[in-house]
């Protein structure tokens, strides 16, 4: 058995694959805590989460009613216009939205083109539920390999082995037999033809 199922971030897993939250034991937490004592944090966060934008990405509200976008990081849900994309955006307000979070943001940030929307990359907590693996694990997301070096290997395994489950169970997404991730998703669309001006028959030039 994949050792995700004990993961203290998901909470046990009830009979119909749904998981419950649980409480972490603390040794546990302050070992994962010290994996992630390596790399680039720039700071933690308590707040709520007032808005779901997507399925990986939130805004949290603070306690001096200032607002954060962030990115869950290793998490890529999929795109407007994909499959699932709004499922994976309910699945994330249906639980966490106006719960209280806690978020360990990186100095990192993502953009989408043009500069435009840019949010932290960051993992968020609601209590000790982890919402990118979570978001994985159900078939919302997939594991972003692209940010692996920004992750512990604790939590990188995790994910890959989230994903890995998902796939198995058809969870989500997976339910297609070969899902489009959102970074290969409309690279094959055609690009617009520009439209060229014609002159009309016997049209005097100027």
């Amino acid at each position: 058995m994949i050792q995700l199922l004990q993961s203290p971030y998901l909470g046990p897993l009830s009979r119909n694959g749904a998981w419950a939250g649980g409480q972490a034991n603390g040794l546990l937490l302050l070992a994962i805590w010290l994996c992630w004592a390596g790399t680039g944090w720039a700071d933690n966060l308590e707040g709520k989460i007032t808005e779901v934008v997507d399925g990986d990405t939130v805004v949290v509200t603070d306690a001096k009613s200032k607002t954060h976008r962030f990115r869950l990081l290793g998490a890529d849900a999929p795109q407007k216009g994909q499959s699932f994309h709004s499922a994976a955006k309910r699945a994330l307000t249906e639980r966490y939205l106006n719960k209280p979070v806690t978020v360990e943001w990186l100095r990192s940030q993502v953009c989408e083109p043009g500069g435009k929307n840019c949010a932290q990359l960051a993992r968020v907590l609601w209590k000790s539920e982890d919402l990118a693996l979570r978001q994985i694990n159900s078939g919302f997301a997939w594991h972003d390999k692209s940010q692996r070096r920004e992750q512990s290997t604790s939590d990188r395994a995790m994910y890959q082995d989230a994903e890995l489950v998902a796939q198995q169970r058809g969870r989500g997404l997976w339910a297609n037999a070969a899902p489009t991730p959102p970074w290969e998703f409309g690279k094959d669309a055609p690009k617009p033809k520009k439209k060229s001006k014609k002159t009309k028959p016997g049209a005097a030039k100027r």
